[in-house]
């Protein structure tokens, strides 16, 4: 597959900020911690490989924990944008 991961990626921030503000502290996601990830793999206009790969192994890691409806809707939806089978070895 082709990396089209841009200069700019945040997928070092997404990451750094979903393991050590979030998982380490709670051990899930709620929704606005969902929207400022979201914000930061979008600051560019577009999620890139890298990015997605990080929004993937942290959804994954959220996998038999607590988390809100609203929540599995947007990791859902994420999923059908971005087929994981694209993105994970």
């Amino acid at each position: 597959m082709e990396e089209h991961a841009a200069a700019d990626s945040r997928a070092k921030e997404i990451i750094a900020y979903a393991y050590l503000h979030v998982m380490a502290i709670e051990g899930t996601i709620h929704t606005n911690e969902l929207a400022l990830m979201k914000k930061l793999a979008l600051k560019d206009g577009v999620v890139d490989d890298s990015e997605a790969r990080a929004l993937h192994r942290i959804f994954d890691h959220l996998e038999g924990r607590p988390v809100s409806p609203e929540v599995i809707r947007c990791i859902t939806a994420f999923r059908k944008l971005y087929p994981r089978e694209n993105y994970l070895p």
